[in-house]
Formats: structure tokens, C-alpha cells, sequence
């Protein structure tokens, strides 16, 4: 499998969590922790985007400031492809529960020519583990400049260049999550 550059969006505010979900104990660990070690197989490098660079330098992650705070994942995948400069990426959010790297090699294998985003689809897009490539960067700032930062919208808007990809069978019902109560209880 080809190694891609990982990026995981942790800038956002958390509000419906309460305090950063990104450092939320999952498994006794972070749970950003947790996404980049689940990502590591397939990583060629992991990079995180925050609202300040270094903010999670502490947990041995290199972290980068989002170009534009506070505009949700769209501003954030544009900073990761901007910083990426050619190519693919995978983007990631920071309060995955689950990943399997066969789930990257199946987007991977459903690469065409011309596509300029690759995602899992059942009755919606799942924006947040896909593969971006630098070519869609163009569509993305527009979308940001017209305060249109839906990332369902973007892969829709990309139209024959985005590419759906089914669900694996093991993928979870939950893949999320966005309140405390939606973390896995931690066995005692």
C-alpha cells in the first residue's frame, strides 16, 4: 500500500464537547493520540492542524496552525493542502473512535483519473477520512469565500471528481464523537 501524508483537524472549538476533545482520555490514551497511532500504518508522515502551531507538540505531535481559524474542516482541509503543496493526503478528524488501514487501501484502490477527492458514501458522505488531492484546493477556497464550509457540499460540488467508495463491512456504527457521552466506556 502507498504510504500517503496524514493530517488530522483538531482546530476546532469543541463546543458540543465541552473542553478539547482532542485530549478526551480514549483507551488511557489522548484520543488525537490514539487516531495518529491507529493512522501510523499508513502514514507517511502525520501532521496536525490546530488553531496555534504547537499545540500538541506535547503529545509528540507536530502541529501546525489552520490558515484560517475557526471556518470548521473546509478551512482546515485547505491549510492541509496548501502545506501538503502536491499530491494526496489523508485527512483525518481528531475524534475518529475506529480505523482500519484496509479502509485506506480500499479508497486508494478506487483512485481514478482526474479525482480529486475519494470518500466513503452511505446516504452521506463520510468527509473526514478521505483522500484530498492538492487539485481540489481551488474549489475548497471558493467554497470558503463564498462562507459556504459544508464539507457534504464540497464533495457533492466536486461533482464527477469526487469518488464514492461503500463502506467496508466492518465499519462501525459510530465512527465519531462529538459529545463526551459518545466516548467508549473505559473498562475498571
Amino acid at each position: 500500500m502507498t504510504r500517503q501524508p496524514v493530517y488530522i483537524l483538531a482546530g476546532g472549538r469543541s463546543s458540543r464537547f465541552g473542553s478539547d476533545k482532542a485530549r478526551a482520555p480514549v483507551a488511557g490514551e489522548p484520543m488525537i493520540v490514539r487516531v495518529a497511532q491507529m493512522a501510523a500504518p499508513v502514514a507517511e508522515s502525520i501532521t496536525v492542524v490546530a488553531d496555534r502551531t504547537g499545540k500538541y507538540d506535547d503529545l509528540g505531535l507536530v502541529t501546525i496552525r489552520d490558515d484560517t481559524p475557526h471556518l470548521g474542516p473546509l478551512g482546515g482541509l485547505a491549510t492541509a493542502l496548501r502545506h501538503r503543496g502536491d499530491g494526496w493526503l489523508l485527512l483525518l478528524s481528531c475524534d475518529l473512535l475506529a480505523f482500519a488501514p484496509s479502509w485506506v487501501e480500499s479508497l486508494w484502490a478506487a483512485k481514478q483519473d482526474g479525482a480529486m477527492a475519494i470518500a466513503f458514501f452511505h446516504e452521506r458522505w463520510e468527509p473526514l477520512l478521505a483522500l484530498y488531492h492538492t487539485d481540489a484546493l481551488g474549489r475548497v477556497q471558493s467554497r470558503l469565500i463564498q462562507d459556504d464550509r459544508s464539507m457534504q457540499g464540497l464533495l457533492n460540488d466536486l461533482g464527477k471528481h469526487s469518488v464514492a467508495v461503500r463502506p467496508p463491512v466492518d465499519w462501525p456504527q459510530r465512527l465519531q464523537a462529538n459529545r463526551p457521552d459518545q466516548l467508549p466506556l473505559t473498562p475498571r
